[in-house]
């Protein structure tokens, strides 16, 4: 049976792993390294000491300013998706995302690590708002509930 424009239904299926794939990595990278924070404090800022919770503090706005980006990133990607639609801005906003993260990943500098990770923030908001699109775009009305759960 095919339906959606000749399309099987383990298409649709494998278009919603792959969609889903793709939000679950924009918000791993945001939030996930979180459980190494003391680690990456280290890594940045030398040994504990007595200004060690400030150091900390400094590490946790990497993963707040990612997340802060992603939302404010979906104001500036929802209309962009309206205007030129869905595929420009997936290859453009994951191309971005895809080249911050590895700037983040060789980030020597906080700064340098944090201006990479507000960057990839800002990429990432476009999944959020792609990821529902795309879903409404390939399931029927009936279908979407299920898949968006």
């Amino acid at each position: 049976m095919f339906t959606f424009h000749g399309r099987s239904p383990s298409f649709k299926y494998y278009v919603a792993t792959i969609v889903c794939l793709g939000m679950f990595v924009c918000n791993f990278l945001a939030a996930g390294p979180t459980v190494a924070i003391v680690d990456i404090a280290i890594t940045y800022f030398g040994p504990p000491g007595p200004t060690f919770g400030k150091s900390i503090s400094k590490v946790a706005f990497f993963f707040t300013t990612t997340s802060l980006l992603q939302g404010v990133g979906n104001l500036f990607w929802m209309p962009i998706i309206l205007k030129y639609g869905r595929r420009p801005v997936y290859l453009s906003s994951f191309i971005l995302y895809t080249v911050s993260a590895i700037w983040a990943g060789v980030a020597k500098s906080y700064t340098n690590e944090l201006v990479a990770r507000i960057v990839m923030g800002f990429a990432a908001g476009s999944g959020e708002c792609l990821g529902p699109l795309t879903i409404a775009d390939v399931f029927f009305l009936h279908q979407r509930g299920t898949m968006m759960a």
